[in-house]
């Protein structure tokens, strides 16, 4: 069935109390497990309640309190919950199941649900099945809350909707949503479930054909969703007013409702309730002729089809894909019904079914007959048509050379024209010549460029490749660190050539485009990023890097990938003009109006004539490191368009013998 509300909350306490310090400071156990099974829905993120968890376990496992193991089993399976961990989440519900259940009812039936809820996260609902028949034997225990006993029946009734019992699913789902009568003390999880269950027993009365109380049911869910601005909700209900209210009302249009149910789940994580209402609004195009509209919805139909886990709803859908590509008169529409006809064998699902995907498999076979004798007919009656225009075109040859003849006849007659146009001629050939040049000289600068840009990449491969050496060199190591360490390096270079050749067509084209994608960055983050890449650089040569950054967290508006561009182009040529053994200082300060890097090397610095090299993109001044490194001279000048983009500057200081100093204003002032 498919659910608007993710599993992850099947099970929660309805306390509302915040977040304890420790279990030493309690003497009251289940308010301390309450306040923290609380703290675990409202910040999902805090990982640090693992250690308050694993100190309250240590403690009641050397108490033998088995109370307590309860309380810490569940607590732990509900963290794991919440963060879609479902494995490690089963794990510690089962261990809170094996222990005594008359210690607390009302706690053990939870941990039943968490078994349940998991297995059905993981697809296991067989597995689910006894502990469904556990809990339905201590249901009718007094010391089990309503609000968990109505989660139950949620859990039943979705399995027997899942085993084509509607019938027994819709009786399950109404004595759920009759323990969920409103209230003033309800809280917005109340209003979730609430809507469920009207969602639920709406989608059961569909089955049993009874469309005017289903389409009344998805109107409360519907009403009770947008209460609580729960778009995800909102869409599911009105998708499924639709499927409902086309048996009331077969001659109306629903394709702007199920637009706007599109847009309300276009930005939820529940890629089968969004297929859902493509596939409806999909539909609704085939209904109305609407082949434009379908064909630009269709791709992303087809595309998460094998996403679809095998199954009824996986063996309907490939049934419609296949009459929306017939309707298109796409050929791939006898594999999609060959495709639904063996899944549904396969699974031994309904038997009319599959006497109605054979049926309909026929037709679209008698379909494509019938346009092969129509494309026959239509070759034959073209082929007579040709006959008949080859004739009448014979017949325009002879009189198109008549028709020639004379009009030669009329430019012998214009001689003394056809001189003077060739003398224009002669002139516009001395033109040529002039634009020829030109046109060399365009050569010259692209090939220059094209340089440039091969050994810009060619860096940044260099980088990428002694990265995977690194790895190759150490891949036996059970390093997990190193091995997020060097992919993300990887990822990180590999997105900077991407943005490469952009960048570089963009500083040697005046009026070209200069985009900028703004972000909030710590500069502490560029420094490290580019002393990791280049590491594996200075290390060949026995360089070592001092990094200098300014104390506390800084943060500035700029593009990420553009600085690292930069700041790699000033480290790598600082490492490629220092010496063997000697230092590279990279660090950063900050003042009110910029962000200051600057990058510090040993070497045999630059002369006078040299520093206004970065100034023109096809200055020849490229000069070799000293290990013989090739260089271009086009890095630096990016790096001045760089920070110019950034409304900051880029200069140099250098002496020769002594080293160069590199320094890279961005101004703090953007904002995104």
């Amino acid at each position: 069935m498919k659910n608007p509300i993710f599993l992850i909350i099947a099970i929660i306490g309805v306390a509302l109390n915040g977040f304890g310090q420790s279990v030493d400071n309690h003497t009251n156990v289940d308010a301390w497990a309450t306040k923290m099974q609380n703290w675990i829905v409202e910040h999902p993120d805090d990982k640090s309640v693992l250690i308050d968890l694993d100190k309250f376990g240590q403690e009641a496992l050397r108490k033998n309190d088995s109370l307590s193991m309860m309380h810490f089993y569940r607590l732990k399976s509900h963290y794991f919950h919440s963060i879609q961990r479902y494995q490690d989440a089963l794990k510690y519900a089962l261990m809170g199941v094996q222990l005594n259940h008359n210690l607390n009812s009302q706690l053990h039936f939870q941990l039943l649900l968490d078994v349940v809820s998991n297995y059905w996260n993981l697809g296991e609902h067989a597995a689910a099945i006894p502990y469904l028949i556990q809990g339905e034997n201590r249901i009718s225990n007094p010391e089990i809350n309503e609000f968990s006993k109505a989660i139950f029946y949620n859990f039943m009734g979705q399995y027997h909707y899942n085993e084509y019992a509607s019938e027994t699913a819709l009786m399950f789902f109404k004595r759920g949503d009759s323990l969920l009568t409103l209230n003033p003390d309800f809280i917005e999880l109340h209003f979730i479930w609430q809507q469920n269950f009207k969602s639920n027993i709406g989608l059961c009365l569909m089955d049993l054909k009874r469309f005017s109380e289903a389409e009344a049911n998805f109107n409360l869910a519907y009403s009770i969703s947008n209460s609580i601005n729960n778009k995800a909700a909102m869409g599911f209900a009105l998708v499924n007013k639709v499927i409902a209210s086309r048996h009331t009302f077969p001659d109306s249009t629903f394709a702007p409702i199920l637009q706007r149910a599109l847009n309300l789940v276009e930005g939820d994580a529940d890629n089968n309730l969004k297929l859902t209402v493509l596939r409806e609004l999909a539909k609704e195009y085939l209904k109305y002729n609407q082949a434009d509209s379908l064909r630009a919805i269709l791709p992303r139909l087809e595309t998460s089809v094998e996403f679809i886990p095998s199954g009824k709803s996986k063996v309907r859908f490939l049934f419609y894909l296949a009459k929306f590509n017939r309707f298109l008169g796409e050929s791939k529409a006898l594999d999609y019904f060959d495709r639904a006809l063996a899944l549904n064998d396969s699974l031994a699902l309904n038997p009319q079914g599959q006497n109605l995907l054979q049926l309909e498999r026929q037709r679209n076979l008698n379909l494509q007959e019938q346009e092969a004798k129509n494309l026959a007919e239509l070759k034959a009656e073209q082929l007579r048509k040709n006959f008949r225009l080859t004739s009448f075109f014979l017949m325009a040859a002879v009189g198109f050379l008549i028709l020639l003849l004379g009009v030669l006849i009329a430019l012998f007659q214009k001689d003394r024209r056809l001189r003077k146009t060739l003398k224009t001629l002669r002139w516009q050939n001395s033109n040529s010549d002039t634009l020829n040049q030109q046109l060399q000289l365009s050569m010259q600068q692209k090939n220059l460029l094209l340089g440039a840009v091969a050994h810009d990449l060619r860096n940044l491969l260099v980088n990428v490749n002694q990265v995977s050496e690194m790895m190759i060199k150490r891949e036996l190591e059970n390093n997990p660190t190193f091995k997020d360490r060097m992919i993300k390096l990887m990822e990180r270079s590999s997105r900077l050539g991407m943005h490469t050749i952009e960048d570089l067509i963009d500083g040697v084209q005046p009026e070209g485009r200069q985009r900028l994608r703004l972000e909030a960055i710590n500069p502490a983050d560029l420094i490290d990023f580019i002393t990791d890449l280049l590491s594996f650089k200075a290390e060949k040569k026995g360089i070592t890097l001092q990094i200098n950054k300014e104390p506390g967290t800084v943060y500035l508006y700029a593009d990420r990938d553009k600085l690292n561009r930069a700041l790699i182009n000033l480290l790598d040529n600082a490492i490629k003009f220092s010496p063997i053994d000697e230092e590279v200082h990279v660090g950063f300060h900050s003042s009110d109006e910029f962000l200051i890097f600057e990058i510090t090397d040993l070497g045999k610095g630059l002369h006078r004539s040299r520093f206004t090299q970065g100034e023109h993109p096809f200055t020849d001044i490229g000069e070799a490191g000293t290990l013989g490194e090739p260089s271009t001279g086009l890095g630096l000048f990016i790096v001045r368009k760089i920070a110019e983009l950034h409304l900051g500057s880029f200069n140099l200081r250098s002496e020769e013998g002594k080293g160069t100093t590199a320094t890279l204003l961005i101004s703090r002032n953007l904002r995104a």
